[in-house]
């Protein structure tokens, strides 16, 4: 982790680049697709946003989904550290009283 924390977050930007030379799978807009291609979506109507992933029928070559699974882990390291230093951030924030005061207090029952 340090090295992530060494060189920034902005390794996120490579992860992503990296996807620019893969072709063996592709993103389509939800309002390219037929409707018996959205039908399958379980994000039809929320989260209208998000593409559509497309792969070949046979699916991934196996170097593709070793790739993938790499690709996922590295970005799950930068999360991890992004969230460290939020952490750390918080942690060392003064918080006034006059906040403090106005919050609800909880009893034990």
């Amino acid at each position: 982790m340090k090295s992530l924390m060494r060189h920034g977050v902005h390794g996120g930007q490579d992860y992503l680049d990296n996807f620019k030379e893969r072709t063996e799978f592709w993103y389509v807009k939800r309002d390219s697709c037929s409707e018996s291609e959205n039908e399958g979506s379980q994000r039809s109507d929320e989260k209208w946003w998000i593409p559509i992933v497309k792969v070949p029928p046979a699916g991934l070559s196996k170097a593709s989904r070793g790739w993938l699974l790499h690709q996922k882990e590295l970005v799950n390291q930068v999360l991890k550290a992004a969230m460290a230093i939020n952490a750390n951030c918080l942690m060392e924030m003064n918080i006034p009283d006059t906040y403090i005061d106005t919050l609800p207090k909880v009893s034990a029952a």
